[in-house]
């Protein structure tokens, strides 16, 4: 079975589809009392949208799938990865930053609190600058995780299959200590999130020894198998809670290979995958920093999950579409001079 660059677009459109749910809900703490008028079906969504938190594995499984391709390839080395990542990273840095410092400089870190983000602080700029820092964006902290992830890949990649599972678990149950130590090391996200990254790796030297044709025989089997397995690990997430995220997560992404060849819903997630990063960096101003009596005074989770979700997506291309018209107008100024 393999994860072609079409399926890694609709897996990151569905994963940053999740994020906005987990981020709009998840929270009670952040969203202003009364905001939500949904009656009986308001616990149930806030219960769901606790799950939407796989968007984090998911997403580290993915980049670990699609740097093992890259390395089969030869066409991967940290460097290149960290231009492509920075290249949009640093652009919508700098687009928050500024907007923020200027325009909302006394806004809250989240609806109700009285912290405010856009303090000025020379190392948290710098920090934020390259990644290594959330201050000014909180929903960005795991950008830290993903440039160690892109340093470690060559070291990962030329571990043996055994080894490997063995140091990630390792790694795992270690993450718990650190993180009664010292919670606030970086480290400890890394080492907790990493197995995801890992599957990523091993599903693809895997990928040959692993057949789902045959559930995709039919489109209903297909269908059922993906509500059957996903209804399966909300089941277990339920009773083992967050730490069981990482795990079910190579489930979660083999039953979405299941239902993604056609469909409405899969042009949507893959249009979506295209503008994963932006999704992700833009979001938390909308629905956080800079908009949040908006989006959170619609009445009705449906309602303010669909404007969050429509303003981000729209927003995303206008800021790609600006992004890469600069790019070509620096690269352009460099050949000239």
């Amino acid at each position: 079975m393999e994860i072609d660059y079409k399926k890694s677009l609709v897996i990151k459109g569905f994963a940053v589809f999740l994020m906005l749910f987990h981020h709009l809900l998840a929270f009670p703490d952040r969203v202003p009392e009364g905001a939500f008028t949904d009656g009986i079906w308001l616990e149930s969504l806030t219960t769901l949208s606790g799950y939407a938190k796989i968007c984090v594995p998911v997403f580290f499984f993915v980049s670990g799938y699609g740097f093992s391709i890259l390395s089969e390839r030869r066409k991967y080395t940290s460097i290149s990865r960290l231009k492509v990542f920075y290249s949009s990273y640093m652009f919508y840095f700098l687009l928050w930053a500024s907007v923020g410092f200027f325009v909302f400089s006394s806004t809250s870190v989240y609806p109700g609190t009285e912290d405010i983000v856009f303090k000025y602080d020379v190392y948290n700029l710098f920090m934020g600058f390259w990644g290594l820092d959330s201050t000014y964006n909180r929903e960005a902290w795991f950008a830290e995780i993903y440039i160690y992830l892109i340093f470690l890949f060559p070291v990962i990649r030329s571990w043996k299959l055994p080894f490997l599972l063995i140091v990630s678990a390792v790694g795992f149950l270690f993450s718990f200590y650190l993180m009664k130590q010292n919670p606030t090391l970086a480290v400890d996200d890394l080492l907790y999130w990493q197995p995801s990254f890992i599957f990523g790796v091993v599903l693809y030297k895997v990928r040959h020894t692993i057949n789902i044709q045959k559930l995709q025989s039919s489109s209903f089997l297909s269908v059922l198998v993906f509500w059957i397995i996903n209804t399966g690990c909300f089941m277990i997430w339920c009773f083992l809670g967050k730490n069981i995220l990482n795990f079910i997560t190579p489930v979660v992404v083999l039953s979405l290979c299941l239902v993604l060849e056609k469909g409405f819903l899969t042009q949507i997630f893959s249009k979506f995958g295209k503008v994963s990063l932006p999704m992700w960096l833009i979001h938390p101003f909308l629905c956080y920093y800079f908009f949040d009596d908006f989006i959170y005074g619609l009445g009705g989770v449906v309602q303010s999950f669909f404007v969050l979700v429509s303003f981000t997506f729209v927003l995303s291309l206008v800021f790609e579409f600006i992004r890469k018209k600069s790019l070509v107008y620096f690269s352009f100024e460099r050949r000239v001079l």
